[in-house]
């Protein structure tokens, strides 16, 4: 029997097209993206704050999960509240249940301008099951829904 060369660049085409499809042994990853409200509006700075940015934080709610399982938000528009989760890849995060936590820092100290009511600290973050892609709103002003 003659050796073919044909197997291994069969073998190899489907490893690639394996490699570039989502379900082919990585993890599920969802794509989270919203938007910080008050009272359904634009969580924007008052006249006379100093300038401030926005940190969004979303910590996975499991047994034994720590602040190295937390993903970042990057900030769209801090005056508008938009944001996304890019998750470590770019691709976005596993779906779940999630504590986000919500900060107005400002400063050198990082003081928080929200006084630390939705850092999870001493306020309460804000639960959310998060298992498909979606766009959240995030109401300052209703924490329970």
């Amino acid at each position: 029997m003659k050796p073919t060369w044909r197997a291994p660049f069969a073998l190899l085409a489907v490893l690639a097209v394996c490699a570039a499809s989502a379900g082919c042994g990585g993890p599920k990853l969802i794509q989270v993206k919203g938007q910080v409200i008050k009272d359904g509006a634009p969580l924007k700075s008052e006249e006379g704050d100093p300038p401030t940015s926005l940190t969004v934080i979303f910590s996975p709610v499991v047994e034994g999960g720590n602040a190295e399982d937390a993903y970042r938000a990057t900030i769209l528009d801090p005056q508008q509240g938009t944001f996304e989760v890019p998750g470590r890849t770019g691709k976005g995060i596993p779906p779940g249940k999630y504590r986000i936590v919500i900060m107005r820092p400002y400063g050198p100290n990082r003081d928080d301008l929200l006084n630390g009511a939705f850092s999870g600290q001493n306020g309460k973050p804000f639960v959310r099951e998060l298992l498909e892609s979606q766009e959240l709103t995030i109401d300052l002003g209703k924490p329970e829904e």
